[in-house]
């Protein structure tokens, strides 16, 4: 029998050679494909496999792990297959409006879509819903520094140096200059 894959109009062949090659595994372990397998919701998966995943693979795995389930906790109901795009965007602004810096949304961003992809990878869901989620702007936090004294000392020797360096090539050029009858260039 045919087996409806997608609409082709939005499945990229990837998508489409991925969704294959799951059905045919689940044929080869002798699965009935006519019933869906089910999907988990985010909090199974991370605190399942991709757990398991991130101990053997991962530095801080562990850390890893319960950072991201305690950053997208209002994301973790939410079956991998039904979480849309929409949802990622609004759990980032949501975070954004609580207060939370944007270099933490976008850290948490990056560990919610490292476990996205790894579903991905896994077949479990077709494409990732973070997929196209951008970044958070964030402003440069500039720190003012002070040279100490010993680095002003060395700093204002370095210039000097530099500035006669340059005069002395300078009055090396004026001589060259002098000697072959041309107009000289006007010392500093």
């Amino acid at each position: 029998k045919r087996e409806i894959l997608g609409d082709a109009t939005k499945m990229t062949l990837d998508s489409a050679r991925r969704k294959i090659k799951a059905l045919q595994k689940r044929l080869d372990d002798g699965e009935d494909i006519r019933k869906p397998a089910e999907i988990p919701t985010l909090e199974d998966f991370l605190t399942g496999e991709y757990r398991d995943w991130a101990l053997e693979h991962q530095k801080d795995g562990q850390a890893n792990v319960d950072r991201i389930e305690k950053a997208c906790a209002v994301l973790m109901e939410k079956k991998l297959d039904e979480m849309a795009q929409i949802h990622v965007e609004r759990w980032k602004t949501d975070r954004l409006k609580a207060g939370i810096k944007p270099s933490t949304v976008n850290r948490d961003l990056q560990g919610l879509k490292s476990v996205l992809n790894r579903a991905v990878d896994w077949h479990v869901i077709d494409e990732t819903p973070a997929g196209n989620v951008k970044r958070v702007r964030a402003e440069q936090e500039h720190r003012v520094r002070y040279l100490d004294d010993d680095e002003r000392k060395r700093l204002l020797a370095a210039l000097a140096a530099r500035d006669d360096e340059r005069s002395e090539k300078r009055l090396s050029g004026i001589e060259h200059a002098l000697k072959r009858h041309r107009t000289p260039l006007k010392p500093f």
